[in-house]
């Protein structure tokens, strides 16, 4: 076997280099991945929120009812503009109190601007939502409504609250109508 004498002399410069046509491919197919991303991140993120909210009204359910059994007292769940005393929109926050009393448990924030929060009691007690010394809803049931901001209704859940004070949200399918249609929102 005979081997040249010559050695081949590599160029550098020429082999580390990307051609237009390269770069426009990678150009196109980083669009194309940005376009099909966005909208799946915009979904996530309003999920994400959905649930954030959602966990936080349960949350407050829950507490009521544990403190109403612990306490030995009937509990109110209630929405407050101040964080001080019931009253305004649900949407404005929520506080947790001894019914009858001054005596605050626990204070909850606010939504974000432009979602609402609606409690629909069986009785029209839609101000509160009392909870027992056995842990019941003192004599209501009802749903909470909760509509993100700009009408997504797809994002929007019911909160069932049962006599017993359980609380669950509601699955689509659950729902008769959708819960952020146009008459729903305050």
């Amino acid at each position: 076997m005979r081997r040249s004498g010559r050695l081949r002399v590599i160029n550098f410069r020429d082999t580390l280099a990307f051609s237009l046509l390269e770069l426009m491919i990678v150009l196109v197919v980083t669009t194309v991945l940005a376009i099909v991303a966005i909208p799946t991140a915009q979904h996530l993120l309003m999920d994400s929120r959905q649930t954030k909210q959602v966990n936080q009204l349960i949350t407050a359910i829950n507490f009521a009812r544990s403190e109403a059994i612990k306490k030995e007292a009937t509990v109110t769940l209630c929405s407050s503009a101040d964080g001080k005393r019931c009253g305004g929109q649900w949407r404005d926050g929520q506080l947790v109190k001894i019914a009858g009393s001054d005596t605050i448990l626990a204070v909850f924030d606010a939504l974000p601007p432009g979602d609402h929060l609606i409690w629909r009691s069986s009785f029209g007690w839609n101000n509160e939502l009392k909870m027992a010394a056995t842990g019941f809803a003192d004599g209501q049931n009802g749903r909470f409504i909760y509509c993100p901001a700009k009408q997504a209704e797809q994002y929007g859940r019911e909160i069932i609250v049962n006599h017993a004070g359980r609380a669950r949200v509601s699955l689509s399918g659950d729902i008769s109508d959708p819960p952020c249609s146009k008459d729903t929102a305050e």
